[in-house]
């Protein structure tokens, strides 16, 4: 099967993504506390840094930064920061470049330089090591704008191994308040983004005191994985597990699995055991096994909204194992399954209520089904579309990865509504159902017309305010003359608070990119 071409999702789709992780940073205003200018492990008995203080890292190179026993409050973390441009560790000797120990309520942040995207750099680290690693029972903290331009092992690692201290086992140890964003990892040699135990459903079993024990690892509560751009990594992009109540979105992973170290490791983003929350709006594409493959969850889940383009086995797998609750509630609703190698959708998962609602599934493997269960497994199956037709999807350009809805598609306002699949926003952000009904597929259809988009006051002074139903990408101003004076790049949003008080008066013309197109307006500046 030859795979299609992914060169719109580059060009357009990631560039709308990417600009929302290049404008999600925005300049803080904070004082060194501390301020460090050299390698090593620093321990906060001998600094002393206070809840709510912001630790320094001078920028240059480092060959490893290692921190212990820093806690924070959940009102005032302490936060590390480059400062003065950008921090770069090289640790080609040590198991890993950023390394946090026994520390509570914190923040690593590369945003200290507001000129850069990420003020933080590991390019490289030892064999076997992490890039950034949280252990040793670390709880409530924030990696943000850091790339990870290649480590032995995993780029970013958040979990605690249990061991015979018995404080480091599940009914003693919970890991909570874990939140990773606007990060770029790529080209590690295994795991971009490795969070939670893969063992949560059948536990280690060790020798303890001579006895054999069988140990579980911690759970992790308040896990949310948002805006990250992961690529070219060895095995998954993204894997996450002994979470129940994770909230993970708007990520981009592709061209995963590219030296898997064991059989079954060269997934798009894997979901562990113990997993349950929401899995949306991501886009995974290029897996040379499955796309997004969900093991041993935890139920109650809701996986929506995704896109998955191009994966060698199925799009989504999903099974039960030990631990799993029973009874418990999946939904797999809206999402776009372009190119798969065998089915699209296959469902192990017996113990669980399945609803597969809405959803585009386009070109499976040769003689497979769209969607193939285990014969116990409980599900409604409603309002998907399934064809080996692209074309007649109603697509606005699949062959260049643009897998919105033309205006004369089918689908638009055929979905189907039942109890739990309701959802309020697409993959753009745009609020669904625009219509009657809710469109099939990640996107919903928004016909780019000038009068759905507001623009006041006008005459204005020094402010301008838009909204639009769709969300909005971007906004050029100028001049009569066709000169451009201001540019306005954000997060896609559907309402825009614009300074103009740098324009002299006069008559001036506003694009407003959209993802559908853009729409040119008026305003007057007094």
């Amino acid at each position: 099967m030859k795979p299609l071409v992914f060169t719109y999702i580059i060009s357009v789709i990631f560039t709308v993504c990417l600009r929302t992780i290049v404008c999600a940073q925005t300049s803080t205003t904070y004082t060194c506390d501390y301020t460090i200018t050299k390698s090593g492990l620093y321990k906060n008995g001998t600094l002393g840094i206070r809840p709510g203080q912001t630790v320094c890292i001078q920028a240059g190179t480092y060959t490893n930064l290692h921190f212990s026993d820093f806690a924070g409050t959940a009102e005032k973390p302490i936060r590390f920061t480059n400062n003065g441009g950008k921090v770069i560790v090289s640790a080609d000797k040590s198991p890993a470049g950023i390394q946090f120990y026994f520390s509570k309520n914190f923040i690593l942040s590369g945003s200290g330089s507001p000129d850069l995207e990420y003020g933080i750099l590991v390019e490289k680290t030892g064999t076997g090591g992490q890039a950034v690693r949280v252990e040793n029972k670390s709880s409530d903290c924030e990696i943000d704008h850091v790339e990870i331009a290649g480590s032995g092992f995993a780029g970013i690692m958040v979990k605690t191994d249990p061991t015979c201290d018995s404080t480091t086992w599940r009914e003693n140890l919970a890991i909570r308040n874990v939140k990773v964003h606007h990060n770029y990892i790529h080209d590690t040699d295994s795991e971009g983004i490795y969070i939670g135990s893969s063992f949560w459903n059948e536990g280690y079993k060790m020798a303890c005191g001579n006895q054999p024990k069988l140990i579980y690892p911690h759970s992790i509560y308040g896990l949310e994985i948002h805006h990250n751009l992961i690529e070219r990594t060895g095995t998954e992009g993204l894997q996450y597990a002994a979470a129940p109540d994770a909230v993970v979105h708007h990520n981009i992973v592709r061209n995963t699995g590219l030296k898997p170290f064991a059989s079954f490791q060269n997934n798009g983003v894997q979901l562990g055991g113990g997993v349950g929350g929401s899995f949306y709006n991501n886009q995974i594409s290029n897996s040379p096994a499955v796309g997004l493959i969900v093991i041993g969850n935890g139920g109650n889940m809701r996986i929506y909204n995704n896109l998955i383009v191009n994966s060698t086995i199925n799009a989504i797998f999903c099974d039960n194992r030990p631990g799993t609750e029973a009874n418990t509630p999946i939904l797999f609703a809206n999402n776009t399954l372009i190119n798969t190698g065998e089915e699209a959708i296959k469902l192990y998962n017996e113990t669980n209520r399945n609803l597969v609602i809405n959803n585009i599934i386009a070109r499976v493997g040769k003689g497979r089904r769209y969607i193939t269960m285990a014969q116990d497994v409980p599900a409604e199956v409603a309002g998907n579309f399934m064809t080996s037709d692209i074309d007649s999807i109603g697509f606005i350009n699949p062959a260049e990865g643009n897998f919105r809805l033309k205006g004369t598609s089918k689908l638009i306002d055929s979905g189907l509504s039942r109890t739990g699949s309701q959802i309020s926003m697409d993959l753009d952000n745009n609020r669904r159902p625009i219509g009657r009904q809710i469109d099939i597929g990640a996107y919903e259809y928004y016909p780019v017309n000038d009068q759905l988009i507001t623009v006041y006051p006008s005459p204005c002074d020094d402010q301008l305010s838009l909204w639009s139903p769709e969300a909005i990408q971007q906004v050029k101003v100028y001049s009569t003359t066709g000169r451009e004076v201001l540019l306005f790049d954000s997060e896609p949003t559907t309402s825009i608070n614009l300074s103009v008080k740098s324009l002299a008066a006069g008559l001036y013309v506003l694009k407003v990119e959209t993802a559908s197109g853009s729409v040119s307006k008026r305003f007057i500046k007094r």
